[in-house]
């Protein structure tokens, strides 16, 4: 901040994999010791702090205001596949569940997208996220990259991951998601949206589209939340 005196565009992305959360470990006396939850830490907790000091400093701009893109991945979206199961915890720090993010610990980055996308709007910020396939890097598996090739599946480069965050801070696209693919960007959140009654069915899909407009328009500003949307009690 020093340096620079302000900060228009901060891009949050960490990214850690392990397939130790189904392995037992027991402690000394034989008990089931708590799991590895660096996934958590880095993935979630370290996107999550990331946006919450971009906003922060984008207020202190001489104009305040900037872009904050998350680089989350389609595990976030997907139903999943067979190898996601040994990487429960990436998996779960990719989807979205909760949209009370201040509650809960465990909110996932989709999650956490969608609800930071009402708080940055009233600070003139705008936050959005990539989700890229595949993509080559130092880092990819040579097993599952040749696989991915002799399918012929879309590849990206590092270049074409990128770009899409260019287009994110570039384009008007507060709470929107760009699902990347062999260097083609498709936005996925207004397609999910408009496709919530298709899913549910017309009743369940206009009741849904009910609840959502009440609580848009209500406002929760120092509420205190003591039960969940399910109407359990909350700790």
């Amino acid at each position: 901040m020093n340096a620079c005196r302000q900060i228009d565009i901060v891009v949050a992305n960490a990214g850690l994999q392990t397939t130790s959360f189904w392995i037992d470990t027991l402690d000394g006396n034989g008990y089931l010791q708590e799991p590895d939850w660096r996934v958590i830490d880095t993935n979630l907790k370290g996107i999550m702090a990331t946006v919450k000091l971009a906003l922060h400093y984008f207020q202190k701009n001489m104009v305040p205001g900037g872009k904050c893109v998350i680089v989350g991945s389609p595990d976030g979206y997907l139903r999943g596949s067979k190898r996601s199961g040994p990487n429960a915890e990436y998996v779960a720090t990719e989807h979205g569940v909760d949209p009370n993010f201040a509650t809960s610990q465990l909110i996932q980055i989709i999650g956490f997208l969608r609800a930071s996308s009402h708080v940055f709007p009233s600070h003139k910020s705008q936050i959005s996220a990539i989700a890229p396939w595949l993509t080559r890097t130092t880092f990819t598996s040579p097993d599952l990259l040749s696989s991915w090739q002799k399918n012929n599946l879309p590849l990206n480069t590092p270049e074409d991951v990128a770009k899409a965050i260019t287009v994110a801070v570039c384009k008007k696209m507060n709470g929107k998601c760009l699902f990347v693919a062999g260097g083609a960007f498709v936005e996925i959140e207004e397609g999910l949206e408009d496709g919530v009654q298709e899913w549910l069915g017309a009743k369940a899909g206009k009741e849904w589209k009910r609840g959502i407009n009440l609580l848009n328009s209500m406002d929760f500003t120092g509420t205190s939340f003591l039960v969940d949307s399910q109407g359990s009690s909350a700790e």
